[in-house]
């Protein structure tokens, strides 16, 4: 069985009888009330982006983005790669020009997540251990979120 004329099913692009522009209006209502996919999809995006470590007062611990460059630059410098930032950019699945920014120290903070891979990456993970790195509380977080943080997790 067919839907009658006027319903979303059957409307006809155009037609100007009341049933089809009364199903069009209620179409458009609940789609502008519900948001398109790609809205979803963008906001579930940034959800996943926020989760990830990117320094964007979401991580609770960051290293001085000055001292891991000390050790990245190190890597750069001794490596036979003809294009080292690009495989390490591949290795740690980041955009290049990102890394490229980082090196630049145009970051004043890492994401304690983002270094870790940095240094996996290159073979040096010990340096978060070794003291050779500094873990901070991040500095973009009041002293009394970062504290309710880490009593959530356990750690304080």
């Amino acid at each position: 069985m067919m839907p009658d004329h006027g319903t979303r099913a059957r409307y006809k692009r155009g037609c100007k009888c009341e049933l089809c522009r009364a199903a069009e209006a209620r179409y458009f209502r609940s789609y502008r009330k519900n948001g398109s996919k790609a809205d979803q999809a963008k906001e579930a995006k940034t959800k996943i982006n926020k989760s990830k470590g990117n320094s964007n007062g979401w991580d609770l611990e960051v290293v001085s983005t000055n001292d891991l460059m000390k050790i990245i630059d190190r890597w750069v410098l001794g490596s036979d790669l003809s294009d080292p930032v690009g495989v390490l950019a591949l290795r740690i699945k980041m955009d290049k020009r990102q890394l490229e920014r980082m090196i630049a120290r145009k970051w004043k903070n890492t994401s304690l997540i983002l270094a870790d891979r940095l240094l996996v990456a290159i073979g040096r993970s010990e340096a978060l251990s070794n003291g050779e790195l500094q873990i901070i509380p991040n500095p973009r977080m009041s002293m009394e979120a970062w504290i309710e943080k880490m009593q959530e997790r356990g750690c304080y």
